[in-house]
């Protein structure tokens, strides 16, 4: 394709423009159809990289639609091959950018590391957002330290706060 040859001169940056400008032209499908037929024809790898530029020139959310617009299209596993493709920080901010719903149809096509090591680079509200469950059907091996999060505990209005105290040595009460 003319996308794969312009990442494969080094113009990674001028492919992501031209993803990002059908996005913001409303032809979402369009670049939806472009990616996708680069991980159709083998070439999934510098569709990557093209999320990768995207990110690079802060169209994260460009990205994302474009992803949410494969799954639409009925690619899931395209999404999820383009995610795997991409650097981890770049699939992890686009990752922020795609609706929960359709980033829990894109996880299962991700392999168990690929998820691991993209999941780790979003942020962390949005973290707290997938299925906690799902994570772990998808990630069994994974460290439950990596996939568990800590919810602090907030004291209501008028709970009781604690008061510091002096212990003396031997005095007993």
């Amino acid at each position: 394709s003319i996308m794969a040859a312009m990442v494969q001169a080094g113009s990674v940056s001028q492919a992501a423009a031209m993803v990002s400008s059908l996005v913001g032209a409303g032809a979402s499908g369009d670049a939806g159809r472009v990616l996708g037929a680069m991980v159709d024809g083998g070439q999934t790898a510098q569709g990557g990289r093209v999320l990768d530029g995207m990110v690079d020139a802060g169209q994260s959310a460009q990205g994302g639609q474009t992803l949410t617009t494969i799954v639409v299209q009925g690619q899931t596993g395209q999404a999820g091959a383009l995610l795997t493709a991409t650097s981890d920080r770049g699939a992890g901010r686009v990752m922020d950018a795609i609706p929960t719903s359709t980033l829990a149809t894109i996880l299962p096509t991700m392999s168990s590391g690929a998820l691991a090591d993209k999941l780790s680079h979003m942020t962390p509200a949005r973290q707290y957002e997938l299925s906690a469950s799902q994570l772990f059907s998808l990630m069994p091996d994974a460290p439950v330290e990596n996939l568990v999060g800590e919810d602090p505990v907030t004291l209501g209005v008028g709970a009781l706060r604690p008061v510091p105290g002096v212990i003396i040595p031997g005095l007993s009460t």
